[in-house]
């Protein structure tokens, strides 16, 4: 919920630009169209000729909400995709993160529709270092949700009967520490391309409410 600075921020920035055909009050879809033309009046103002996310920008700057990115984490996936076309990762860090990757998506079955994804990739790691240090001694990790539960901030559903090997999650903690803060971006963003294939469903406890 905005506070009244934020508010009064908000209607400022919308006083500047023509607004989006969806404006109606302040929303995360109207917030990405804004900062894009706070931003694009940037661009412009400093004479950038080449500017390296411009569609990124054009998708921001959408007024149709259909063809605008909805909100700032689909920003910043558009973004480390364009970032990704500069970096090669090697067989073995490729190899090391499909391993991790096919192994996840073997645990995780649904997402709850008000989950979120974690984008803190130090919180990430250290959450997967308190996990192999508990796990280290035994041949798969002994509850694999746990393996799940640093990616995603919200409810899930996933296979108990699957199990996950402790030493894919050696090498993939060893993969995120030794990695570039650009490739751990872009190791992210490809997890969360497998979390994006998984089936979303309600969260049991509004299904509860009587009303």
């Amino acid at each position: 919920m905005k506070n009244k600075e934020q508010e009064e921020n908000s209607l400022s920035l919308a006083g500047m630009y023509d607004r989006p055909n969806d404006y109606k009050e302040y929303s995360f879809s109207t917030e990405v169209y804004f900062v894009g033309q706070l931003f694009r009046g940037l661009v412009t103002d400093h004479h950038i000729k080449t500017f390296r996310f411009e569609s990124v920008l054009e998708q921001m700057c959408s007024k149709n909400p259909e063809n605008r990115a909805g909100s700032f984490l689909d920003i910043y996936r558009l973004m480390t995709e364009i970032e990704a076309t500069d970096f090669d990762f090697e067989w073995e860090e490729k190899k090391t993160y499909r391993s991790f990757a096919d192994n996840l998506s073997d645990i995780l079955a649904k997402i709850y529709i008000d989950a979120k994804y974690e984008t803190n990739i130090d919180e990430i790691i250290n959450d997967l270092e308190t996990l192999y240090n508990n796990s280290m001694l035994e041949e798969n990790v002994q509850d694999p949700s746990k393996v799940i539960a640093p990616f995603i901030n919200g409810g899930y559903g996933y296979l108990k009967k699957n199990t996950f090997p402790v030493y894919v999650l050696e090498e993939f903690i060893k993969l995120l520490k030794t990695s570039s803060d650009e490739k751990k971006r872009i190791i992210l963003n490809n997890l969360w391309g497998r979390f994006d294939t998984k089936e979303r469903i309600q969260n049991p406890k509004y299904e509860e409410l009587p009303f």
